[in-house]
């Protein structure tokens, strides 16, 4: 080991390292615009270009990280990467193989002191189409960086078709969200939350304020996590949210007077001022021990994740499966689904304001939770039949 390059496999794990695995590459070329001797350097020199978002640095490195795993156990270079390379990863990241070797539940990358974890794995499943999606459009980027750069003679992600899109992509977007009987349920389940000792009172003032937040705001969970106290300020007698968001653009996001209700309910269960003042570095989420430590998206997905899946079998005890399902199948993400929902479909709601409230670069993204044209069509399809209407039975008329 030299570094923090590991040269070689060590029983069935990965050539795994805090960086990259094997560092494959030759000395530069002429006309290179980059400094870089080796293909770990070059790939770093790309991700640098997102180092003021620490988010987008996650993803691309990630992405980047993988893809160069998989080069590296065919022994190639970024340079000699071809196309037909590059449908074969495709098709990789359908069903990662040998499973074993690349695909294990989540794990810590490193142990305490630092050293590889044997016990990771680059990926914990096939990926969705969505995600292959994403991650091949990492992979050009990088891949036209570099090219550009001149260290690699070509892009060989161009030569590839475009993949198609995914069946019923507007319709799946469109149902992940959670339907009002189901928010409704979700609420009374946290509420029985605080019944119990200091410890429950503690996780149901940390929980409320979660969805609270997630709801009432539309923040990404990266955004919450990231986010501290003096995030919210009080312009002209309003309070606003400076959210850090995708690429490190920074958007302002009305407050209501129920989220500042929710946000003073919580900083005074940890013992804090029930305003924020323009010092406060406290986490805008915290852990439960008291320290005011901040949580990692990751501990907050997993945290929602099992509040809601308690509140589907609360939900399921009282008959109501179909929200009992709607709860079960939901993420963190669906909250602001759910909010933007609940915001685009109140009658009167000016799109453009709800537009930028989620600061979406496009209104037509927001457009996409309008739900009048969906409700309108269902209506319109009621009059096509093909018995008399005294023969038909609604399933809504049943018992």
């Amino acid at each position: 080991m030299k570094g923090n390059m590991i040269s070689g496999i060590v029983g069935n794990s990965l050539p795994l390292a805090p960086d990259f695995a094997l560092s494959l590459g030759t000395a530069p070329v002429d006309g290179q615009l980059i400094s870089a001797t080796n293909d770990v350097d070059a790939i770093k020199e790309w991700i640098s270009r997102y180092a003021h978002s620490p988010n987008t640095v996650a993803a691309a490195r990630k992405d980047a990280e993988r893809f160069y795993l998989w080069i590296t156990e065919r022994g190639l270079p970024l340079r000699a990467v071809r196309k037909s390379d590059c449908e074969d990863y495709r098709e990789f990241l359908r069903d990662p193989q040998p499973a074993e070797h690349w695909c294990g539940p989540s794990k810590p990358r490193h142990m305490k002191d630092g050293s590889n974890n044997p016990e990771w794995r680059p990926f914990v499943g096939p990926l969705k189409d969505s995600s292959i999606r994403q991650t091949c459009t990492q992979i050009f980027g990088l891949y036209e960086f570099l090219c550009n750069a001149g260290y690699v003679p070509g892009n060989p992600w161009r030569l590839l078709g475009k993949l198609p899109p995914p069946e019923e992509e507007q319709e799946d977007f469109f149902e992940r969200f959670l339907e009002r009987d189901a928010l409704d349920a979700l609420r009374r389940y946290i509420e029985t939350m605080q019944d119990g000792n200091k410890i429950d009172k503690k996780h149901y003032d940390r929980v409320r304020w979660i969805f609270s937040a997630l709801y009432l705001s539309g923040v990404r969970r990266s955004e919450f996590v990231n986010a501290k106290m003096n995030s919210i300020r009080r312009v002209k007698g309003k309070w606003w949210w400076k959210v850090k968001g995708k690429g490190g653009v920074t958007g302002n996001v009305p407050v209501n007077e129920e989220m500042m209700a929710e946000l003073m309910s919580y900083r005074t269960s940890l013992g804090l001022a029930p305003l924020p003042s323009p010092d406060d570095e406290t986490p805008m989420v915290s852990d439960v021990s008291g320290k005011l430590r901040p949580i990692t998206a990751s501990a907050l997905y997993k945290l929602v994740k099992q509040v809601l899946n308690n509140a589907a079998i609360h939900t399921e005890k009282t008959g109501n499966l179909e929200a009992a399902n709607n709860l079960r199948r939901a993420s963190t993400h669906w909250m602001r689904h759910t909010s933007a929902t609940d915001q685009v479909n109140v009658p009167g709601a000016d799109i453009k304001m709800v537009s930028k409230n989620l600061r979406h670069a496009n209104i037509s993204t927001t457009m996409r939770y309008v739900h009048v044209e969906h409700q309108a069509r269902h209506n319109q399809t009621q009059g096509h039949q093909l018995w008399e209407n005294d023969k038909v039975e609604s399933p809504s008329d049943i018992d």
